[in-house]
Formats: structure tokens, sequence, C-alpha cells
């Protein structure tokens, strides 16, 4: 199927317009929603055999990911654990995209349940022959009852679904009340625009230099639509990335792009990255950040 808006739009101008000398963008913004998407249909191109040939999962870069995010995960697991201090059990998270495990790792290290979900056959093997945990094809799976999971972690995988709507409607039922759903998101959507208004001007195909494999660019404007749209009830963004490993140069970067949207609540925004929390019920330990 194709990408469609969040809204109720039928209107989806591609972005980019520019001058004939090459070929136009294949992303299509919302002009109600600002929402971004590719206009290819994803649906039989065999995404499974492609995930499981990226990087993301290739064995080779399995000890640089771990670097660069161990630090990361440990924060993500303490904090998460904070808001569930109240339940007198042993929680359940679910690492979506699992990829090796670490993250879930962190987590069982802090006292959780987890089971993963991973598309990638490679990843499924991985843990069938290392047994870290319980690791599934699909979240739509009687192993993972509905209400029954406090927390979904969803690091830099927003941007794949190919209906995002339908997965978080879906992640919404897995969730207990109180539940969190986690994400990490890459924060393109912005640098996107601005390559469509200089596209305009330049004889140079602007878009192409910002743009990735993902199906969908996000903002915290699309992010909360989303949540709004599918019923959760509270949306916390968190602009400062913490535990990330960067070198000095980059990591010098990312702490003042980080640091000046936080202070002006995004009005501002020229970081990477941003994380969001989505919680259905009302927590009774989460704060704002």
């Amino acid at each position: 199927m194709r990408g469609k808006p969040l809204c109720d739009s039928s209107f989806t101008p591609r972005i980019g317009k520019g001058p004939k000398t090459f070929t136009l963008s294949h992303l299509l913004q919302c002009p109600k929603c600002k929402f971004i998407f590719r206009d290819s249909d994803y649906s039989d191109t065999g995404m499974e055999k492609y995930f499981d040939s990226t990087c993301y999962v290739a064995p080779v870069y399995e000890e640089a990911h771990l670097h660069c995010k161990q630090r990361m995960f440990e924060h993500l697991a303490h904090q998460t654990t904070k808001y569930f201090d109240f339940c007198e059990r042993r929680r359940l998270l679910v690492d979506f995209g699992c990829s090796y495990g670490h993250l879930g790792q962190a987590f069982q290290a802090t006292g959780w349940d987890v089971i993963g979900v991973d598309i990638a056959p490679s990843v499924l093997e991985y843990h069938q022959k290392h047994g870290t945990f319980p690791v599934y094809a699909n979240l739509d799976t009687p192993e993972i009852p509905d209400g029954s999971v406090d927390a979904i972690v969803m690091m830099d995988v927003i941007c794949y679904f190919e209906n995002p709507i339908e997965m978080l409607e879906l992640a919404y039922k897995k969730l207990a009340n109180p539940g969190v759903l986690l994400f990490r998101v890459p924060n393109r959507a912005h640098f996107i625009r601005w390559a469509a208004y200089l596209q305009k001007v330049l004889p140079i195909n602007v878009i192409r230099r910002f743009e990735c494999d993902h199906k969908s660019y996000w903002s915290t404007k699309t992010v909360k639509l989303a949540a709004q749209k599918v019923g959760f009830d509270k949306v916390n963004i968190i602009r400062r990335e913490k535990g990330f490993w960067h070198p000095w140069p980059r990591k010098i970067l990312h702490w003042i792009t980080q640091l000046l949207s936080h202070l002006t609540c995004g009005a501002i925004d020229l970081s990477m990255v941003f994380h969001a929390q989505l919680w259905k019920g009302h927590p009774q330990s989460a704060e704002a950040n």
C-alpha cells in the first residue's frame, strides 16, 4: 500500500518543485498536517530481505553499535523503571526492532521481562540460537496478549512503518493501563523542508542530499498528531538525548543543537534526533521533560 497523510486530507502534493533538469523527489507532504512520506508502494519489495542485509543487523557492526548506544540503553532502562515504581511485580517490555537485543538486555538488568519483535530472519535465528529472550516477527501475536505490556520501545523504527497509524493502534492495544510507548525519532523533516525551498531556485536536487531509506519523515508535531489520533492520553517530548556516544566534534554539535532545541521548546530545532513518550492512561511518576 502507498503512504498517506496522518489527517483526513486527500490533497498531498509532491514536495520539492524545481528546475526540470533533474527528477523530482518521490516525497509528498500534506499541506494540512505537514506529514512527509513516500509515494512509492513498498508492499511487494521484500522488506524482510532488505532489513536482513542492512548495516543495522550486520554482525561486523554489532560491537560498534553497542559502543555508541550502550549508555543510552542503560539510561532509558533506568529512567523507564522509575515510571513504574508503583508496580509490585515484574514489568514487561517489548523491544520493537530489537536487533541483537542489547536494549532488551539493559532492561533485563533492571528487572524487566523482555519480548523482542524484529522482521529480519537473521535476527530471529540469532535469538533462537542464543536464547536472549523470546523474539517474534510481528507485534500482533498471541504470545503478546492485548493489555499486557508495560512499555514498548521503538528505536529509530517509526520512519519505516508501512502504515504508522495502524501500527500505533496495535501498540496501543498491546499496552497495559498505564503503559508507555517510547520512541527515538530521526529528526530530518525540517531539513527536507528547507531543502525543498532551496530546490526552487537552485539547479540541483537538494532534497536527495537529505533523503535516506525512510518511508516517512517525522517531527514533534506529527508525532503528537499521530498520538492524538490513536488515543494516547499524554505525550512527552525529550529533546536532549543522554548516553549516545559520538566522537568529540560531533558530540559538541549534537549537544549544542539539542540544548538549543530544549531551551526554545523546539522553536529553533536543528537537532538530528528527539525522543518521545506516548502514554496510555495517566502515569503516576512520569514527568514532562
